[in-house]
């Protein structure tokens, strides 16, 4: 509750130990604050630097890279089986403009166009420690 007091302006600063919680605080209080805007490239990934910050091994902010190709897997070790391989690193941003201009030119205010956004996003993205 701190971290959303903080970022509302609600109280006197306190320092937040939990910055997950502050990353998901300030990211709350931002779209509410820009709910009417039409989402674009750069809020995404103004977001993504937002939730994580704090995280030095994840390079926030920008798309994946990379020629090793990015699976969901499922079963044990040894018999393990695909469920589900995101596009190539190199067509993320294609992908990704292709989405915002003919998916969704609604405000991101609405909940429902998130939901549809994040499995829209997880489907190219699929980068487990982010989306």
């Amino acid at each position: 509750m701190s971290s959303i007091k903080n970022n509302l302006g609600l109280q006197n600063s306190i320092p937040v130990k939990d910055k997950k919680a502050s990353g998901i605080a300030k990211l709350m209080t931002e779209v509410n604050q820009h709910k009417d805007q039409k989402l674009t490239i750069e809020i995404l990934c103004y977001w993504h630097k937002i939730l994580l910050e704090h995280n030095s091994k994840i390079n926030a902010g920008v798309w994946r890279a990379g020629v090793d190709p990015v699976q969901v897997v499922s079963g044990a070790y040894g018999s393990e089986e695909v469920q589900y391989e995101a596009p190539p690193s190199n067509r993320v941003p294609m992908e990704m403009e292709q989405f915002l201009n003919g998916t969704i030119s609604l405000s991101y205010g609405d909940p429902r166009n998130l939901e549809i956004a994040e499995q829209y996003m997880s489907n190219i993205y699929k980068n487990a420690t982010v989306w």
